[in-house]
């Protein structure tokens, strides 16, 4: 069975799963709900305030089933990964310069039974060098694997954040501040 011939319920699924395994792969791990406020509390120190509330991130990990993730070492928080799948709803706000990234409605984040048009990135918060390149390798390892046909877009909250964006994952600035990378299936053609 191909991903076209997969029903919605099917293609998110196996999106989130996908995401999930990744991430494991480089010992980023979802978020249990208890986690989340702490995880919220460590963002907004690296980060600064204005970025999305402990109960907004719970309900898009909720919804999307894939929203949080943690990175330790030695047993203590080190690294958040956020960001929100997108429906094709969301992907239209975004583009529209109509998505607000630190409250998303309902409305734009997938959920099961639809497929994930887009992909925004809350945030990469690390207090380790170690942590931020597994965040990165698994933000990487998403593109290249479980998400290669959407593409990704943010809004860089600090210089250090933007200067990650665009000088190292060549993120290229789009409407209203956002930046945004194209699909990783057209950034990089299949052999034939």
């Amino acid at each position: 069975m191909t991903r076209s011939q997969l029903s919605p319920l099917n293609i998110h699924a196996r999106t989130v799963m996908a995401i999930h395994a990744q991430l494991a792969a480089f010992g980023v791990c979802s978020a249990s709900a208890a986690e989340i406020a702490p995880a919220q509390a460590f963002a907004a120190r690296l980060i600064g305030p204005g970025i999305a509330s402990a109960t907004t991130l719970r309900r898009v990990h909720e919804q999307s089933g894939a929203g949080v993730f943690l990175a330790h070492e030695e047993g203590v928080l080190t690294g958040v990964l956020a960001f929100v799948l997108l429906n094709k709803v969301g992907y239209e706000a975004i583009t529209a310069n109509a998505f607000d990234g630190v409250d998303p409605a309902p409305a734009h984040v997938a959920r099961s039974g639809q497929k994930s048009a887009a992909l925004y990135g809350w945030g990469i918060a690390a207090s380790t060098h170690s942590t931020a390149k597994r965040l990165i390798g698994g933000l990487n390892a998403i593109a290249r694997s479980a998400v290669p046909d959407i593409p990704y877009f943010s809004r860089p909250a600090t210089p250090a954040g933007e200067r990650l964006l665009i000088e190292l994952l060549k993120f290229k600035p789009c409407n209203g501040g956002l930046v945004w990378l194209e699909p990783y299936s057209v950034r990089v053609p299949v052999a034939a």
